[in-house]
């Protein structure tokens, strides 16, 4: 997963693929109350709908091109979304940790079983909050 954070507003932008109608990364952790947006890259050759009941967003991806979903601060939890179009492959979930979940390079994950690239992903997480003062 590739993270970036637009420096002029601070926000955390997400890359994810679509990809053979599966989403990579399928699981996404974010920290809890800090808004961000999902840069979706469709690389496939047919349409398909991104549709998270619990998120309230709906957007078509084009074939071969980027979409941006705004999302606001959330509550820690689990999100669910599908690519509508294949529902029965094109699934992942938006992890959202408090805090004092999100990994610290002075205590284990809290989650012990995480992978390499989902440990990155939190360290990455983490330093964004320190560095904007997000409690």
């Amino acid at each position: 997963m590739l993270f970036c954070i637009n420096a002029h507003a601070n926000t955390m932008i997400i890359d994810i693929s679509l990809q053979g109608h599966l989403f990579y990364p399928s699981e996404i952790i974010v920290p809890a109350n800090t808004s961000f947006r999902l840069r979706i890259i469709n690389q496939d050759n047919t349409p398909e709908e991104f549709d998270s009941f619990m998120l309230n967003r709906e957007k078509v991806l084009f074939p071969q091109r980027p979409t941006i979903i705004y999302l606001p601060p959330l509550a820690p939890g689990r999100y669910p979304f599908i690519g509508e179009y294949s529902a029965s492959t094109a699934q992942g979930v938006i992890i959202v940790l408090d805090s004092n979940e999100m990994l610290d390079e002075h205590r284990p994950a809290a989650t012990l079983n995480l992978s390499e690239s989902k440990m990155l992903q939190q360290r990455k997480a983490t330093q964004f909050l320190k560095d904007n003062n997000v409690n």
